[in-house]
């Protein structure tokens, strides 16, 4: 085939490439960044911001809160702790994890790194724009539990009822 199909989801028509684009490309470059100036990577800097803002989550509570597989959270917490950045306290099966002296203090640099990033990001929008484009990508999140049941389904066999 040599001419291009119609209908095709590009980055201009399809939400969701334009979302994994900028999501991959904004990544990469934090985990570039953080890795030569403070030896972490970008799923490593989720998990401090996550435990920054609610100290004592453990393993499954930051799979849920970042949405990322377990044995991604399982290898970060495991480099976090051997970096020192992290450490935990027992609570049943599972360990309450909390930021490191050492963790709040790279938790502190790589911050105003981030913010600095996320204005490139959003260079050229007034703050009314970026408010509301933070509140379009807040209903997409809350849309996700609907979506993870439509997801079951479709790879069930059931059509989609559009």
């Amino acid at each position: 085939m040599r001419e291009p199909l119609s209908d095709v989801m590009t980055i201009g028509t399809y939400v969701p490439s334009a979302v994994v684009v900028i999501s991959n490309s904004f990544a990469h470059g934090g985990s570039t960044v953080y890795h030569k100036r403070f030896g972490i990577r970008v799923n490593d800097w989720r998990i401090l911001n996550a435990l920054a803002i609610a100290p004592g989550r453990n393993a499954k509570q930051l799979t849920e809160v970042l949405r990322l597989d377990k044995a991604v959270i399982s290898r970060c917490v495991a480099e976090l702790t051997r970096l020192g950045l992290i450490g935990s306290e027992p609570e049943g099966v599972a360990r309450r994890l909390y930021l490191t002296e050492r963790g709040v203090a790279v938790h502190q640099g790589v911050l105003p790194l981030s913010r600095q990033r996320e204005r490139m990001l959003t260079a050229g929008f007034s703050e009314e724009e970026r408010a509301q484009l933070l509140s379009f990508l807040q209903r997409m999140v809350a849309n996700l539990e609907d979506l993870k049941e439509v997801d079951a389904a479709l790879a069930a066999g059931a059509q989609s009822g559009e």
